[in-house]
Order: C-alpha cells, then structure tokens, then sequence
C-alpha cells in the first residue's frame, strides 16, 4: 500500500504560509507600537517644556533656550481679567507635531500686552 506522500507536503506549506503570515503581522504591529511610543513620548516632551516654560515666567527667570525639535509660543489672554498685577498666559509649545498647552497666571512685566 502507497503512502500518501501530497498531503504531508501541502501541509507543511500550509503551516509555513501561517508561520510567515504571522511573522509578518507581528512585525507590522511591532512598527505600529514603535511608532505610537515616539507619539506619545513627543507628547509627554511637549508638556513638560510648557510646565518649565510657565514656571519661568511664573517665578520671573528668563527662560531657558528651547530644546532644537521644539517651538515655543507665549500668547497673553486678552480677554481675562488681571489679578493684582498678574495677567493669564497661555503656553503652547509643539514637538515633531505634538502639542502642550498649559494656561496659568504669570506677572504683568513678565509678557507684554
């Protein structure tokens, strides 16, 4: 009696096809995270220079250089009231497109009308 030498065969291609098909989705999503780490990590980066940022105006230091990915931006709020010689400030820094906004009370002299 023969042995049924084909089915064996198409078998063993069946579960490469499956173990490539895997490997290549997996190295997709491994791409994708990478991808999402670097996102999130612009984000935290943006954040923490707008914190730094609005404590410098804040305490009345001058503000340090900003980091060489990042843009600063200090936009005083026209329509809020002062407050004992305090104005409200807006913080909006970007970093390779990610966005950190932070709003706080700095002093008059420290940004200009």
């Amino acid at each position: 009696m023969k042995k049924p030498h084909g089915f064996v065969l198409m078998d063993m291609l069946l579960g490469l096809a499956v173990v490539i098909t895997l490997a290549v989705l997996l190295a997709q999503l491994g791409g994708e995270q990478t991808q999402a780490a670097r996102h999130f990590a612009d984000a935290r980066s943006a954040q923490r220079c707008a914190e730094m940022v609005l404590q410098h105006l804040q305490i009345g230091q001058p503000l340090p250089p900003a980091p060489a990915a990042m843009q600063v931006q200090i936009v005083p709020v026209s329509d809020a009231s002062a407050v004992d010689g305090y104005r409200w400030c807006k913080v909006v820094v970007e970093c390779r497109g990610q966005h950190g906004v932070l709003l706080g009370l700095v002093s008059g002299k420290a940004v200009a009308p």
